[in-house]
């Protein structure tokens, strides 16, 4: 799958900016991300404002913890 990737600014606070993300969605766009908590620097993501720009237009939402990624590996072995 060839799916281009779009990275939007940051906040001072290095959170995603939620308008910067509302601005960056097309007719294209299938998904927006946020991090809570991103591990390495304690910054949480506005989670239910992206929610809501979201709900708004009509796109996925995927918010990760940062452990979904080995619970799995975990639960396999």
């Amino acid at each position: 799958m060839d799916i281009p990737v779009k990275r939007v600014a940051l906040c001072e606070d290095f959170k995603a900016e939620a308008s910067a993300m509302k601005a960056a969605i097309d007719d294209d766009m299938i998904m927006i991300v946020g991090s809570a908590p991103c591990f390495h620097h304690g910054v949480v993501d506005e989670i239910a404002e992206l929610g809501e720009i979201a709900l708004d237009t009509d796109v996925w939402y995927r918010s990760s913890n940062g452990w979904d990624g080995c619970f799995p590996i975990l639960i396999l072995r």
